[in-house]
């Protein structure tokens, strides 16, 4: 590389031109270095927003896919509420929104119905304008029904109240209905939301309870039965029907327990013992006949039903019952059995209460090893009664025997006619001298007795053979072995003359 050296022709500078080279270079590389820095500046600011817009989106997209999800839980739970109508509307009633519950209910899709749907189309008119604190103003002013949403939500009235829905078909639906309002971000009223609950279920429901009511008020009424419930002490608490069954007045019969209303005597007792002892178990019990006084003092028989009433802790609070009204029946029963176990013409025992009883007494015998005599009593000459004055008068003079026989014995002794002319006679805890004894004033009291007969002017006369015959508790045998002992002594009596008591010696060996 050459270098050129100044000659005396090149101009030479002066001091002050070289000096504002200088400066002017200076300051290129002054701004140089500025626009350089303003270059950094706007590179880093740049960054800087690249960063913001990033973040911006990343949390867009966060707020995005939480309204997402919110939005599909909210969708969820719409579509989950089918039992449920729900209804959002803006302003003016358009309705904006329903699930599936709604469309249900009214038979509205709202995707698929043509035109705007109004939320006042699936009310009734009246209904609308009887709810509206304007339905008593100037006659002619024109109100929206949307209005009634309005003022609901004005007075915080958002509880479920009735209403009746209109479906599309025309159908009326009674609903359980709650108005709220829709708010904006700042907290403007920008429409309403509904929810209603179909009460169509509810009303049957309650119509079949009312119908039951009234059926089994009705049946209590035309019945004789009457239901009661009573607390843990056993006083009544509840009566239905009692009065007509009872006699006493629903006021005078609570409070008390059905003890004071007990009959007292021998056969209701046993009956009553049933009661209280599943009572006293806290048992269920059913049909159990027990014994009532009424207030008129009738003697009642009730069959009596019941559980216990018990709460789901455990608490025992009373009892829970029926009774029926079953006096009729009990007596008609009763009858039955007495023609059953007694003898028709003379109304004594008949063989089958004989050996029902004589188990009964066999058992008592081997408890307290106490002895049982039997007499067989057979009537003297009775054929030629028959045959003198006929059946009729011979029947007359049985039953007359009969009551004399009952006169003579005690309580505790049974005496049965076995057949004919012949009458046996069970003599509980009784040895063989004291039934000797009985046997003995038997015959004499038919001895004297004079026999009143009807149809006959003069007065019958009879005498009776009467077998004795024992049973010790450590010989037990069969009825039909001890009334043939009594059977061969009373054979014996007659053989003997007739009129007499014969003793059954029994010859061991």
């Amino acid at each position: 590389m050459r270098t050129e050296t100044p000659t005396s022709e090149t101009p030479t500078a002066n001091g002050v031109e070289i000096s504002a080279l200088q400066t002017r270079v200076q300051e290129l590389v002054a701004e140089n270095a500025e626009l350089r820095g303003e270059i950094r500046v706007a590179r880093r600011a740049a960054d800087l927003t690249a960063e913001l817009v990033v973040q911006q989106f990343e949390e867009t997209e966060a707020v995005l896919s939480r309204l997402q999800v919110v939005n599909a839980q909210n969708t969820a739970v719409l579509e989950a509420a089918s039992e449920i109508s729900i209804i959002a509307t803006d302003l003016d009633g358009t309705i904006t929104l329903l699930n599936r519950g709604a469309e249900e209910l009214l038979g509205i899709h709202l995707r698929k119905d043509a035109g705007d749907l109004s939320i006042i189309d699936i009310h009734l008119p009246d209904e609308l304008h009887a709810r509206s604190s304007w339905s008593h103003e100037t006659p002619g002013m024109h109100h929206r029904g949307i209005d009634v949403y309005e003022e609901y939500v004005a007075g915080g009235r958002s509880r479920g109240e009735l209403w009746t829905f209109v479906r599309t078909d025309g159908t009326r639906v009674p609903v359980s209905l709650s108005i709220t309002a829709l708010r904006g971000a700042e907290g403007q009223v920008t429409g309403y939301l509904s929810a209603a609950v179909d009460l169509t279920p509810h009303q049957q429901a309650e119509q079949a309870v009312r119908r039951a009511v009234t059926l089994m008020q009705e049946a209590i009424a035309y019945s004789p039965v009457f239901v009661w419930e009573t607390d843990a002490e056993g006083r009544l608490t509840f009566v239905l029907g009692g009065q007509k069954v009872l006699g006493y007045a629903t006021d005078e019969i609570l409070g008390r327990r059905f003890g004071e209303l007990r009959r007292e005597d021998t056969t209701c007792r046993a009956h009553q013992e049933s009661v209280e002892a599943a009572v006293a178990n806290r048992e269920a019990f059913e049909h159990l006949l027990s014994c009532v006084r009424s207030k008129d003092g009738d003697h009642l028989w009730i069959s009596m039903s019941a559980h216990p009433i018990v709460e789901p802790g455990g608490t025992f609070r009373g009892y829970r019952g029926v009774n029926v009204d079953v006096t009729e029946l009990t007596l008609a029963r009763q009858a039955l059995e007495e023609m059953a176990l007694h003898d028709q013409l003379t109304g004594l025992s008949n063989r089958r209460k004989l050996y029902d009883r004589f188990r009964v007494e066999v058992a008592r015998l081997k408890r307290l090893s106490s002895p049982l005599s039997l007499l067989l009593v057979d009537v003297d000459r009775f054929k030629s009664i028959n045959d003198q004055h006929g059946h009729l008068v011979g029947d007359d003079c049985l039953r007359l025997l009969a009551d004399l026989f009952v006169g003579v014995l005690r309580e505790s002794d049974l005496v049965a006619r076995f057949g004919g002319e012949e009458f046996i006679v069970l003599l509980p805890e009784t040895g063989l001298a004291e039934a000797h004894l009985v046997a003995e004033k038997l015959r004499e009291t038919v001895q004297d007795a004079f026999l009143s007969v009807r149809g006959i002017s003069t007065p019958l006369r009879a005498t009776v053979c009467v077998g004795v015959a024992e049973m010790q508790p450590d010989r037990v045998m069969s009825l039909d072995d001890l009334i043939e002992r009594a059977d061969r002594a009373a054979y014996q009596a007659k053989a003997a003359g007739r009129n007499r008591v014969v003793v059954y010696e029994d010859s061991r060996d």
